[in-house]
């Protein structure tokens, strides 16, 4: 995965929902991180890691490892982050366990990880898949370089098996703006998009374009996690 990934700046992209879910002034680690991704964090006054297989000149950024993310991680065992981003990343790797595995040992004791992955299971790929169609592209939920394809069911999983906790799920709307360019600011545009957002959250399961999950090692209680929704933390 390259940093050349153009930010969604719909608020209800995968990129926006990630942006506020990050306190200002926060020690970041963005595994995967892209160039526009990382200048809004800095933004926010975060001291920002980030690593990418290719190296990227960031102004601002703390500090750039080009690295393979199939291979495992190897910071300061002393640098602990507040965050650390997975934002588009795990379809993209075969050992997609290890990599989130590897990670969490840089993570605050408090810290969370922010996950995003498409959705599989999105009423247009059922379709398609209805109509004897499963074609591969440049980009989207079937980018020719995706590796691993996720429910939410199976992404939830994944997390678990990591010995991480969800605690805030959140879908995200297709990206109408991107499929209606010339029209991506009219308030048709925006205002569908944010009702297709609702209907999103409400089923998640078929209609939510892309998952964005929040995680932390421990919570006290398991009530604790069901008071928690959306990005309400």
């Amino acid at each position: 995965k390259v940093g050349n990934y153009e930010i969604k700046k719909s608020p209800y992209s995968s990129h926006m929902l990630i942006l506020n879910a990050i306190k200002p002034g926060s020690r970041v680690l963005d595994l995967g991180c892209e160039v526009e991704m990382a200048k809004n964090l800095i933004q926010k006054n975060c001291i920002v890691t980030g690593v990418n297989m290719q190296f990227i000149e960031i102004n601002g950024i703390k500090k750039f490892i080009a690295h393979d993310l199939e291979q495992p991680l190897h910071l300061s065992e002393e640098e602990k982050f507040d965050y650390i981003i997975l934002a588009d990343v795990l379809e993209h790797l075969k050992n997609a366990s290890g990599a989130l595995l590897g990670c969490k040992k840089y993570l605050a004791a408090d810290g969370r990880v922010i996950l995003s992955t498409g959705n599989i299971a999105l009423w247009v790929m059922r379709l398609s898949l209805l109509l004897g169609k499963f074609n591969y592209g440049r980009r989207g939920i079937l980018d020719e370089t995706h590796v691993h394809l996720y429910t939410l069911s199976s992404f939830l999983s994944l997390i678990k098996q990591s010995n991480l906790l969800s605690i805030a799920v959140q879908g995200t709307s297709i990206p109408f703006e991107l499929l209606f360019p010339r029209h991506s600011k009219s308030w048709y545009v925006k205002g569908f998009t944010g009702l297709y957002s609702k209907v999103a959250n409400l089923w998640k399961r078929l209609f939510a374009y892309q998952f964005v999950v929040v995680a932390q090692n421990n919570l006290e209680t398991q009530e604790e996690i069901l008071k928690i929704s959306n990005f309400e933390i």
